[in-house]
């Protein structure tokens, strides 16, 4: 295998490798905004679970946490 052949072997790898972390990167960060939606969503269900339930024991409290 002659240096030319041999760089654009190893240039082409390179350039694979790079597509490949690039495409995980967006996959981690698609699935971060995912779950960063589903924490807000969690919460919100909390927080009124705990309304609810300090209405039931007649405890109101504003200071739920937001």
């Amino acid at each position: 295998m002659n240096d030319e052949m041999m760089y654009r072997t190893m240039y082409g790898e390179s350039l694979t490798k790079v597509k490949n972390q690039r495409d995980e990167i967006e996959r981690l960060k698609a699935k971060i905004e995912v779950l960063q939606t589903e924490m807000k969503l969690f919460k919100s269900i909390m927080k009124d679970e705990v309304e609810r339930l300090q209405k039931l024991l007649g405890e109101k409290d504003d200071k739920v946490d937001s």
